[in-house]
């Protein structure tokens, strides 16, 4: 059987946009998507720079995910994550749901020092552990997204 050229060339280009099945590439954990930024910005860039790729600022929902994430990217410190106490202390919702949020807080924390530390970072602490930071703070951030059907 004879294959034309054409149809090859147009097979590796459908493989190459759609065979990961994340717009960015990243990694995958129970059809989602996951892909570290270094690029270190405050918490509110990292929700806008998520949501300009067509993702949002990771929002970790359970125990499982919060550890698959820590394993993942147990080599960085100080990841924003999508959780916020902002609009009421102690009080901590996520940005992108308004909904309550799984925490995991490292001890002593959130303990809001100098009384301006409104949003949560990963790895803080120890693998796996949360800290409340002062928002405008510069770092690294993971974005979240729904993985699409190859």
């Amino acid at each position: 059987m004879k294959i034309s050229k054409s149809l090859i060339v147009l097979g590796c280009i459908l493989f190459a946009t759609f065979g990961s099945c994340c717009q960015y590439g990243g990694k995958t954990y129970r059809n989602h998507c996951y892909m570290y930024f270094s690029q270190k910005v405050n918490w509110f860039e990292a929700q806008m720079l998520c949501r300009q790729r067509g993702g949002y600022l990771v929002h970790i929902d359970n125990y499982w995910e919060n550890n698959w994430l820590a394993k993942q990217y147990r080599d960085y410190r100080w990841i924003w994550i999508d959780a916020t106490d902002i609009a009421r202390e102690g009080h901590w919702r996520s940005w992108y749901t308004g909904k309550a949020v799984f925490t995991n807080w490292s001890r002593g924390n959130p303990n809001n020092a100098g009384k301006i530390q409104h949003c949560a970072t990963l790895n803080w602490g120890g693998v796996g552990l949360w800290d409340d930071d002062y928002c405008f703070k510069g770092h690294p951030f993971i974005c979240e997204a729904q993985k699409t059907e190859c």
